[in-house]
This record gives C-alpha cells, structure tokens and sequence, in this order.
C-alpha cells in the first residue's frame, strides 16, 4: 500500500498559482485587472506632474513648493497624506 504525502506549502501555493493565472483575464479577474491598471495610470500621471511639472502648459513640478516628498515647505502646504478628494477640491479653487 503507497501513500502519497500531502503537498508541501509551496507545492499548494505554486498549483494555487497556476490555476489563478489560468483563470486571469476571464470574467472577474478580467475585470479587477482593467481597474488596477486605470488606478495605476492615474497614480502615473500624477507622480508624473508632482515630479515634473506640465512643461507645455508652463506649470512647475508640485514637489518645486510642496517638497520633494509632498512634506510642505514654509509658505506651502503639506501634500503627502491628504485626502483625494480635499486634493481635487483644492486643485479646483486654485485654477479659477
């Protein structure tokens, strides 16, 4: 009579894998996909204009006032933790 061992961790989590990434690109996971590759070109896009600014439209890097780490400086407010939403809205009274 054999017995066969129980798989090892790796051995569980490499098949686990396997069948996950099988199973990418169909229906659900298709899905998140396409949502965290929008949240990534969005954050892109933003570091992008933190660190360097707009040239064409003349606007200097965020990080030229509010620091290299969005920390503020003395006459411009910290960046780094705020929420989005305050962001956006501050951003919006600041164009008009």
């Amino acid at each position: 009579m054999s017995t066969t061992a129980p798989p090892t961790t790796q051995t569980y989590y490499d098949r686990f894998s396997e069948t996950y990434e099988a199973e990418r690109h169909h229906g659900y996971h298709r899905m998140i996909d396409e949502l965290e590759l929008q949240l990534i070109r969005q954050y892109g896009r933003g570091r992008d204009v933190f660190e360097h600014g707009v040239p064409a439209k003349e606007i200097p890097p965020c990080a030229t006032c509010h620091g290299d780490h969005g920390q503020g400086n003395a006459g411009f407010p910290r960046l780094a933790g705020q929420h989005a939403d305050y962001v956006v809205k501050q951003l919006l009274v600041f164009q008009r």
